[in-house]
């Protein structure tokens, strides 16, 4: 019986100690990147950006943010390896922003006038998931996830039955609050997401608002103005 053993694979540590296993993700990668991309499109690498704490837990992840850049307030990004954070330029705030990318490859991009307060963006194990949102939408209370936290299995097959999906959130979208946003969804252009609604598939149909859990149309024919 082996009483130390280490051991180390992507970018995680395992030690066993007189029988003790310890497993230890790794807090440092290479050639991480945080990018303010100006007016005219030119890159300028810098070393933080005011009111986003980044957390790097492997190697080329990059942070892209355009401007004029948004107003962050208490935000927190954590990076996999490889994943991408891309925000378009805004004169919104940005506030209590968390995203969690647990795997390698992981997208989250922004469009253009994104305005948030308080969400939680969360990418499980899933390699290259990507979430998707386009320009000029609003949301507060929100929660979007490309997976359901523990993996589901048919006890006759062994098969994984809830795999991790993209996500894409359309232009002009007002999430209205509380709103939970899951695996495989497509949110159309000009939706309105009613409060407390649990969007759990995908829609076609623009100019709705879709509420309920989960959320299905409610009402056609409507447009917000932002």
């Amino acid at each position: 019986m082996k009483l130390f053993e280490f051991r180390k694979e992507n970018r995680r540590l395992f030690l066993k100690l007189f029988g003790i296993k310890l497993n230890f993700v790794l807090p440092f990668g290479g050639n991480n990147k945080i990018i303010i991309i100006d007016k005219k499109g030119k890159e300028h690498r810098v070393p933080f950006i005011f009111g986003i704490k980044t957390h790097f837990h492997g190697s080329n992840a990059i942070l892209k943010v355009h401007s004029p850049m948004p107003r962050f307030i208490k935000c927190d990004f954590t990076f996999d390896d490889e994943s991408v954070i891309e925000i378009g330029s805004s004169d919104d705030y940005i506030r209590e922003m968390e995203v969690m990318t647990e795997a390698k490859g992981s997208q989250l991009i922004i469009g253009k006038n994104f305005g948030l307060k308080d969400g939680y963006f969360l990418f499980h194990k899933k390699e290259n998931n990507k979430i998707e949102i386009g320009d000029n939408t609003k949301a507060r209370f929100l929660t979007v996830r490309t997976c359901d936290g523990h993996k589901i299995r048919d006890l006759n097959t062994n098969e994984i039955i809830n795999p991790d999906g993209d996500i894409k959130i359309g232009n002009n979208v007002w999430l209205t609050g509380f709103n939970t946003i899951l695996k495989n969804v497509i949110i159309p252009d000009y939706t309105i997401v009613a409060n407390h609604a649990v969007v759990t598939k995908a829609f076609t149909e623009p100019y709705t608002v879709i509420g309920g859990l989960p959320a299905k149309v409610v009402k056609r024919g409507v447009k917000w103005e932002f």
